[in-house]
């Protein structure tokens, strides 16, 4: 890591202090930012800083967020200036993820805390409280699709959406480090042109798909976002909520059943953070032919995995989601 040093022998002549205060300003703004680390939930030493964020200092600082998905778009945000530090492990299930001591002493050291809201990770409310940090909820602003009184919470689901989360976060961190303000606004520019042409690829993709082919059923209420913005119908879920941890009913599961004999649906699709169980028993149950399919949603995949980051997550859901409709 790079310090800026100045040369030679101190002035003879005492400068006034205004001069003094524009060449500290000059010199704080020049310093080189630290590295960019994105830690999925790991384990070992407390969270620590050396340098106060906005101080100028040349130490990264941390920032804990819930998700892994959302910790890699917060680490796209934040750049250099921080290490990004995820609670949940890959392959944990937000909904259902229950906080452990370590949580609250991570959180009492980070500069800032990023959730998600909207009821995904409702369980982040009683941590923020307790570590009194400076929390930002990520999706705040988006207005939540709803069934029977339930919010639906997957808006990552659509990369368009995803702007959103990227401009909540820019502005949160610069609340936090003044001094990175203009670095986190490049990088946030530079996130969303990636969203628009991520946007655009899944569009191209999903172009081979006739209309009478984009039927989904999935594990729980994951893809309507995804869905609206693509022009798939998503005819039924396992789990008729948006939180997987909700039991089916056993008329829920002869209803879907039907649904799939009279669409006549190649694949159910279900998650990583799932168990795969009820889907493969549905899968025989309506039809011999029918093949399970498991997508990313709700975590990332280990980073050797096929999803390490938000963008891969995307691009192998919609190809697995193209090609197992294409069949």
């Amino acid at each position: 890591m790079r310090r800026v040093k100045t040369k030679g022998k101190a002035p003879a002549v005492m400068l006034l202090p205004m001069l003094w205060l524009l060449l500290i300003t000059l010199v704080v703004t020049v310093l080189p930012a630290g590295r960019l680390s994105v830690v999925l939930a790991a384990p070992g030493p407390a969270l620590g800083t050396t340098s106060a964020p906005g101080t100028g200092g040349t130490s990264t600082y941390a920032v804990v967020v819930t998700t892994t998905f959302l910790a890699d778009i917060t680490a796209r945000v934040a750049g250099e200036r921080a290490e990004v530090h995820a609670l949940l492990r890959p392959g944990a299930d937000p909904h259902s993820y229950q906080p452990v001591p370590g949580d609250i002493r991570q959180l009492s050291k980070a500069a800032l805390f990023v959730v998600h809201g909207a009821g995904l990770d409702s369980w982040a409310d009683r941590l923020s409280k307790s570590a009194g940090t400076p929390t930002i909820v990520a999706s705040r602003g988006l207005s939540p699709m709803t069934a029977e009184g339930e919010e639906n919470p997957h808006f990552w689901l659509d990369p368009l959406l995803v702007k959103t989360y990227v401009d909540n976060i820019h502005q949160a961190l610069c609340q936090v480090d003044p001094v990175g303000c203009p670095l986190f606004g490049i990088n946030a520019m530079s996130v969303k042109k990636s969203l628009d042409e991520l946007h655009l690829w899944i569009e191209q993709q999903v172009a081979v798909l006739p209309p009478e082919r984009r039927l989904l059923i999935t594990y729980h209420d994951t893809f309507h976002y995804f869905a609206s913005r693509y022009g798939f119908t998503v005819l039924g879920s396992i789990v008729h909520s948006a939180h997987p941890e909700a039991e089916p009913s056993s008329r829920q599961l002869a209803e879907l059943t039907k649904i799939l004999a009279a669409y006549q649906v190649p694949v159910i699709f279900t998650e990583t953070t799932v168990n795969p169980k009820l889907a493969v028993a549905l899968g025989k149950q309506a039809s011999a032919n029918i093949k399970i399919a498991t997508l990313y949603t709700g975590s990332l995949s280990a980073p050797d995995g096929p999803a390490a980051d938000y963008f891969t997550m995307m691009r192998y859901n919609t190809r697995t989601i193209v090609e197992s409709l294409k069949k």
